[in-house]
């Protein structure tokens, strides 16, 4: 008679298969621990406890102690002379305090430098680790030193599945004044994409919001002699006209503001001067205008506020030498592109439209009297690299993260 086996598993059986059960939480326990040391490093930097003996070397003090131990760039990874750092993950508060105190939580600055997404991390961790290769081509992995976390850098194209290069072509075309349809032909023809017009609308909508949010952040190194001057555009819905108000600056021909506007009254001209003057933080020594006598109304309600009080104001027959002709020249650019569109939606989506036009037009377009350079390099904003589109975009995007980190800041400390 064959003996009956238990189904109760062994002390042997057990033993073997609790590490098992031990290793699912192992992962949010390490990513636990790691958030707490990170939390300590950071504490350490805010105090000011790092102090930087060379490029490779840094004297880490620990806190309510007078214990300071030496961090070091050792064979590709940082080590810590504490005992934490002889483990096998490597990590300590000491390492994280270097980290952050090379990478500040600053969203102004330091738009250009690689960031790990898990640590922010900046490149001086970050090492070659392989290459990932997909059905657009190969890209470079990069592994964080800190906390051995491999990523791709794709700034400002994340999770996006379309080939960045078709993304930026299409913007261009677009502010060029290709239609959507002919944009999508053209991607299948020469980037073998294909996508829909839907796809290359949203698209150019996603961008233009993620750009218009980081050039508003900016200020430009503007002159004191402005351009102010309004053009009608029409709307489709309604066959309804509408107001673009610019002003411009004269050395740089930057656009400083823009407003979309029914009507074209005083309340209309006073929402660009106070625009204009936010963005350039200063007041303007010669405003020059057409003969609008909306310019005039809005600067007689500002100087009784006690504002624009030394701003000279020329228009009307005072224009004998055709002074204002550079912003009439830039919407002269500016309807080029909207007579393609046979007219904008709605005043929601115009505005939408005219600010990614207006960022074209500073940040992408060289000017032809700025010896081919953009608007935004002479006022000193502009983007470097080959491709304007791409560098204006990965700055944003990285500008777009560090104001999330950094809102994020108080809750950490």
């Amino acid at each position: 008679m064959m003996a009956r086996h238990s189904t109760a598993s062994s002390p042997e059986k057990r033993e073997k298969e609790a590490p098992r059960n031990d290793r699912r939480s192992r992962p949010r326990r390490q990513r636990r621990k790691t958030d707490a040391l990170r939390i300590a490093g950071l504490a350490i930097a805010q105090e000011g406890l790092v102090k930087r003996v060379s490029n490779d070397s840094y004297l880490v003090q620990s806190r309510g102690a007078d214990t300071a131990f030496e961090v070091r760039w050792i064979r590709g990874k940082w080590r810590c002379q504490c005992s934490a750092s002889f483990t096998r993950d490597a990590l300590c508060e000491h390492i994280h305090a270097v980290s952050i105190t090379k990478n500040p939580s600053n969203p102004d600055g330091a738009e250009g430098k690689r960031l790990c997404p898990r640590c922010d991390s900046t490149s001086p961790f970050h090492v070659r680790n392989g290459v990932r290769k997909n059905k657009y081509g190969i890209a470079q992995v990069h592994k964080c030193t800190i906390c051995g976390f491999r990523f791709v850098d794709r700034p400002g194209f994340k999770k996006m599945r379309s080939n960045p290069q078709a993304i930026m072509a299409s913007l261009d075309l677009y502010f060029k004044g290709v239609s959507l349809n002919n944009i999508s032909t053209h991607l299948l023809d020469f980037y073998h994409v294909k996508v829909t017009p839907t796809s290359v609308y949203n698209w150019i909508h996603k961008y233009m919001t993620l750009i218009e949010e980081y050039t508003r952040r900016l200020h430009p190194a503007l002159s004191d002699r402005w351009h102010a001057d309004e053009t009608n555009v029409k709307l489709k819905k309604g066959e309804r006209h509408a107001y673009l108000w610019n002003m411009m600056d004269s050395r740089t021909r930057f656009v400083i503001a823009k407003h979309l506007s029914f009507h074209r009254g005083s309340k209309e001209a006073g929402k660009l001067l106070s625009q204009a003057t936010a963005k350039a933080q200063k007041e303007p020594e010669l405003l020059i205008t057409d003969g609008l006598q909306s310019y005039k109304s809005a600067l007689d309600e500002k100087r009784e506020r006690g504002l624009l009080e030394s701003t000279n104001h020329r228009s009307g027959i005072s224009l004998r030498d055709g002074s204002n002709n550079a912003i009439e020249r830039m919407h002269g650019t500016l309807k080029e592109r909207t007579k393609t569109l046979r007219g904008l939606g709605n005043i929601t989506s115009g505005r939408v439209f005219t600010d990614g036009l207006i960022a074209y037009y500073n940040y992408i377009r060289p000017h032809s009297a700025l010896n081919s350079s953009t608007p935004a390099e002479s006022a000193g904003v502009g983007v470097n690299g080959p491709n304007r589109w791409r560098s204006l975009i990965e700055a944003a995007s990285r500008g777009k993260r560090r104001r999330h980190h950094h809102r994020k800041e108080p809750l950490q400390s």
